[in-house]
């Protein structure tokens, strides 16, 4: 059995004949016979009787109608489906995103492209950089947009959306009514940062290094905390200062719930990354967003 038998059978079942049932699948009467007998005997029973005057469905071909019919239709929605799938308007899309594209980028894009593409289904995990890379890297996911650069051979890195981070501290501290610091200021100060991991650590890190200190280690660290909200929560309790993306306190300073200052000589501007699997095969909607990422960047 086949699914062509299956159409043909279908044929013969609706026009109770052969030769009608040859022009509706475009084959000639033998061949149609042919067929007929082949599942016949795929099923080992009779699916018709043959008269003189018409072909007549057995009991076993009238329970065999339903089962055709139904798998016939599944068949034509599949094929939808695929035609659907190929153009980029079906399926699932599994998208990673480190905290700040995570929270604060990705969401209202996933929104835009939603718009024009509302069949296609999107999963968004949030997790640090480390984390995505390697979610991408097993084919957990089929995007991942990170805050540091990824150096595995395995995975295509570009760089995308601009950042800035910047030193917060709580209302009332003394950095708040300076205009720029020295970092040497700094040593003074307790200090949180990000876990091990993240991308916003790396690049901060990254930028004090570049700019001629120990990283880090040249600061008073009293805490590493696992995702930039509690961070900012734990500035505006007092509990240390922190360097984080603008955009994730852009609005706790409009509202005057944090402060931020400039520190001098340290360049905190960053890039964010879209990562792929080099070798991997994208599904359509994949690589439709990705460049839809690639055409927003500039937001």
């Amino acid at each position: 059995m086949d699914i062509h038998q299956l159409k043909i059978f279908k044929a013969v079942f609706e026009r109770k004949s052969f030769s009608e049932a040859a022009q509706k699948v475009y084959l000639t009467q033998p061949t149609v016979s042919g067929h007929i007998r082949a599942l016949e005997e795929s099923f080992g029973i009779a699916l018709f009787e043959r008269t003189s005057k018409a072909v007549i469905p057995t009991k076993a071909g009238e329970f065999l109608y339903p089962y055709a019919k139904s798998l016939l239709n599944e068949l034509e929605e599949a094929r939808k489906a695929m035609a659907a799938f190929a153009g980029g308007q079906k399926g699932l899309l599994k998208i990673g995103g480190s905290n700040i594209p995570g929270n604060y980028i990705l969401p209202r894009l996933i929104g835009r492209f939603k718009q024009a593409r509302p069949e296609v289904k999107i999963h968004l995990k949030i997790s640090d950089t480390s984390r995505i890379k390697k979610m991408v890297l097993e084919r957990e996911l089929d995007i991942g947009v990170i805050g540091a650069p990824a150096s595995e051979d395995e995975l295509l890195c570009e760089p995308c959306f601009e950042d800035s981070m910047t030193l917060i501290c709580p209302p009332g501290h003394r950095f708040c009514k300076a205009e720029e610091i020295d970092f040497s200021e700094l040593q003074q100060e307790a200090f949180i940062i990000r876990e091990t991991g993240s991308g916003s650590r790396f690049m901060a890190e990254n930028a004090i290094v570049t700019a001629g200190y120990n990283g880090f280690d040249a600061l008073n660290v009293v805490a590493e905390i696992g995702s930039t909200e509690a961070l900012c929560q734990a500035v505006k309790a007092g509990a240390g200062l922190a360097i984080v993306s603008l955009r994730a306190v852009q609005d706790d300073m409009n509202m005057g719930l944090l402060c931020s200052a400039k520190i001098s000589g340290i360049d905190f501007r960053r890039r964010f990354y879209i990562v792929t699997v080099i070798k991997g095969v994208q599904c359509p909607a994949s690589i439709d967003f990705t460049q839809f990422l690639r055409d927003n960047s500039s937001s």
